[in-house]
């Protein structure tokens, strides 16, 4: 890890980690990615989250991307601190001829979690209220590992045809990632 010992940087301190590509494909930057722990270069490597079941991908994840890493390359990934470009999923449809339906806009704040079928991130599950009485049990690997640092605006629906191939739409947003 790197980060200054005294002082801040203008934009936010960063907990930046180098790692070792070891998905078997290139790793967009803004990707979050999990440590692989496969008992080659454990600490280093890491794999994208769909690479892992969901269970592992969410227990060992580890930060963003901060550029691209191609297969078997060397690159950094944030693992707490502001990332300007992390991938986050607007919607999805049934196939590539699907229109695409709108979506209202995302409030700073969302918390976020791993999408393991898309690479990316999606907004976590609602938060639930409990009564003081209640029992509840809380699982580490199901915490919101980031969470929105500015708004993300509407989109109106769209056409199949007037848009890319894929049942996934994702964009970039800023977000704030905690994974330490």
């Amino acid at each position: 890890m790197n980060t200054p010992l005294a002082g801040a940087p203008r934009g936010g301190d960063r907990m930046r980690i180098q790692v070792l590509n070891d998905s078997g494909a290139v790793i967009p930057r803004g990707t979050p990615v999990s440590m692989g722990l496969d008992g080659t270069d454990d600490g280093l490597a890491v794999k994208l989250p769909s690479g892992l079941t969901t269970d592992l991908a969410t227990t060992f994840f580890l930060g963003i991307t901060t550029d691209t890493i191609p297969i078997g390359g060397y690159g950094d990934v944030v693992s707490f601190g502001i990332h300007k470009n992390a991938i986050l999923l607007r919607a999805t449809r049934a196939s590539d001829t699907s229109n695409w339906a709108g979506s209202t806009s995302m409030a700073k704040g969302a918390l976020l979690s791993l999408d393991t079928v898309n690479n990316c991130f999606s907004t976590a599950a609602g938060s639930a209220a409990f009564a003081s009485t209640d029992a509840t049990t809380f699982y580490g690997n199901r915490l919101a590992f980031a969470f929105l640092a500015s708004d993300v605006a509407s989109f109106n629906s769209t056409l199949s045809t007037a848009t890319t191939n894929g049942t996934a739409l994702t964009v970039t947003a800023r977000v704030f990632v905690k994974a330490l």
